[in-house]
């Protein structure tokens, strides 16, 4: 393994819904964290180049030498589902692994870390770099990074613990005590008050949940994930046309956000109009085939997953696959 390949150009498409911190799994931290793979894979039939594959993770590690030998060890072991979906080809295992970036996001640094992993010839070359929020990319020497100031960040690790207490594990208390600390840590900080809104909607407190969201608003969080949160608190309260109104405006923005099919299928499901929510939940399933709470709505209903073919059908293009 060497550094190299200076010559050649980082180029990636991020995937603009993704948020570092919602990765399942074991939750490590350390000074150098790993958040994001991304892979791209080049056809060996056609030639051409696919999209790309991602899947997240929350891994830290004590130095640079070990983040690089993870990220080696992972773009080794990275496979795709798929086949090619400019040919057909579907001999997944013939497709040619191109390179993988791995990305830490430092949140109150608005940088990433990249470390990019590319097989030439043959042999593997890491070379690293930082990106900031305008996509501006500054490539890195190894002696550089020490001063590159996007390292462990403990509001950020409270942060992180609190979700996945709550979002994985459902120990509640738990998440309040890690989340309230990482707003002590950084009071301006409108992911922590938009997962003690979910934490409180959770708890049956809808009141509470919409103080937070607010404040989050005030703070400046994203339109989307606010507008998710609304019509969740808008259902705890029983406000269902309400909660259709505004899923309705988030799909004529976001028309391929499956949450927001899934919310507005369990405002019609509350209302009794099963047809409307089964089709909605479908559609959020063909938009994310690993949509947990449809999956799970349309299993209550006693209706069956769709057919591959039928999802197929039903689903829109989409940037980037699962990896």
């Amino acid at each position: 393994m060497e550094e190299g390949g200076k010559t050649q150009p980082m180029l990636f498409e991020r995937d603009s819904s993704y948020v570092s911190y919602r990765a399942a799994g074991n939750q490590r931290f350390g000074p150098y964290q790993l958040d994001e793979l991304i892979v791209y894979y080049r056809c060996p039939g056609c030639k051409k180049e696919m999209r790309p594959s991602f899947a997240r993770f929350c891994m830290g590690f004590a130095s640079l030498d070990e983040f690089r030998r993870a990220a080696v060890n992972l773009f080794e072991r990275a496979s795709r589902r798929s086949g090619c979906e400019h040919c057909g080809q579907e001999a997944k295992e013939q497709l040619l692994k191109r390179r993988s970036y791995f990305f830490h996001f430092s949140y109150f640094k608005k940088k990433d870390f990249i470390i990019e992993v590319r097989r030439t010839s043959g042999r593997i070359f890491c070379r690293y770099a930082l990106m900031d929020d305008q996509g501006v990319i500054e490539h890195l020497t190894r002696e550089q990074i020490a001063g590159a100031d996007v390292y462990f960040d403990p509001g950020m690790a409270e942060f992180r613990q609190g979700y996945a207490e709550l979002t994985f594990h459902s120990r509640l208390e738990d998440a309040r005590v890690h989340l309230s600390r990482a707003l002590y840590l950084h009071p301006v900080f409108p992911e922590a008050e938009l997962e003690l809104a979910r934490l409180s909607l959770a708890c049956g407190k809808p009141g509470e949940a919409d103080e937070h969201l607010e404040q989050a608003e005030r703070m400046g969080t994203s339109d989307l994930l606010s507008r998710l949160l609304r019509a969740e608190i808008f259902i705890a309260e029983g406000a269902f046309v309400k909660a259709q109104s505004i899923c309705r405006d988030i799909l004529i923005k976001y028309p391929e956000e499956a949450d927001g099919f899934y919310l507005r299928g369990m405002a019609y499901l509350n209302e009794g109009k099963k047809n409307l929510a089964a089709r909605d939940f479908k559609q959020a399933i063909s938009l994310d085939s690993a949509h947990a709470r449809s999956i799970k709505a349309l299993h209550e209903l006693g209706i069956e997953l769709p057919e591959e073919s039928v999802l197929h059908r039903l689903k829109k293009p989409h940037p980037i696959d699962d990896a």
